[in-house]
């Protein structure tokens, strides 16, 4: 029995694995869309067909950037896993990397990592794109030409009232100044020269601010941020904990059972031992006692 179970483990936790998944699986309620909000996201892993395009529809368009965009301030991004073949690697990095300069953009980061598995190494290549929002739809599209697309997600933050705000009161604020200084040139006191000031250098402080927040909001609206990730494909094996998210789990729920198996064939042939040894006492105890 231990040998069996020792030749055949993997064959054995494999089908005990596949049955657990089918069962969760199963049960679930899996809720591949949903709608987006000021502030929200559509979230699509493993997107197909439909559901892709319902996500697109909240991207920019071109029409969209020619006319209502100066009057509203939304900021777009997006999140890429791609995969690809250890042989294909190099070349689809190489595509990633050229996007920002075809499209008038720029990076902001850039990372490659590598990982061990079953004594082979793996790549990853990780980078942060900024783009013109007018080109959003068209880079996401480029995009999943690279490579496999494993997920993708698209958020979008409406941020037109704090744009209005900002620019509101940094002209109210202004204005302000341009009466406090008309009345620093008709001051006659030191007193109130220096009150005046204190009041200037105040209003100065504030118009700084709020310009500071119209510039941000400017560069978070002009340019849409996408975050791309490549990986090197890995055997279906390695792949399949990954999906499930329960990779250690798994290992700590198989290590426990494998002693408890373990254990329990080293037991069994003296159990047999025992057993038969009962039974031969017993008949022999019948036989002349």
């Amino acid at each position: 029995m231990k040998e069996f179970y020792k030749n055949n483990k993997k064959v054995i936790w494999t089908i005990v694995i596949m049955l657990v998944v089918f069962y969760v699986w199963s049960g679930a309620n899996p809720v591949p869309f949903r709608s987006l909000s000021s502030g929200g996201y559509v979230s699509d892993a493993g997107y197909s067909g439909v559901n892709y395009e319902m996500a697109k529809s909240y991207a920019p368009s071109a029409e969209i950037a020619a006319s209502d965009y100066q009057d509203r301030r939304i900021s777009y991004n997006a999140n890429v896993n791609l995969e690809t073949e250890k042989s294909q690697y190099d070349s689809k990095k190489s595509m990633l990397s050229g996007i920002p300069d075809k499209y008038a953009g720029y990076y902001t980061y850039q990372n490659e990592y590598k990982s061990e598995y079953n004594n082979i190494e793996y790549r990853s290549f990780s980078i942060t794109i900024k783009v013109p929002v007018k080109s959003y739809n068209e880079v996401i599209e480029e995009i999943k030409k690279v490579a496999d697309v494993k997920s993708l997600n698209v958020y979008a933050s409406d941020m037109t009232n704090e744009f209005t705000d900002a620019k509101a009161y940094l002209d109210s604020y202004k204005k302000e100044k341009d009466k406090i200084e008309a009345l620093l040139d008709k001051a006659t006191t030191v007193e109130d020269i220096i009150k005046i000031e204190d009041k200037l250098t105040d209003l100065q402080q504030k118009i700084d601010n709020y310009q500071q927040q119209i510039t941000n909001i400017e560069r978070q609206t002009d340019y849409a941020q996408i975050s791309v990730s490549l990986e090197e494909k890995r055997p279906i094996s390695e792949t399949f904990y990954q999906w499930t998210g329960i990779r250690e789990h798994l290992r700590n729920i198989v290590s426990g059972f494998d002693n408890i198996l373990v254990l329990i064939s080293s037991w069994l042939a003296w159990i047999i031992v025992i057993g038969l040894g009962w039974i031969v006492y017993s008949a022999v105890k019948r036989k002349f006692f």
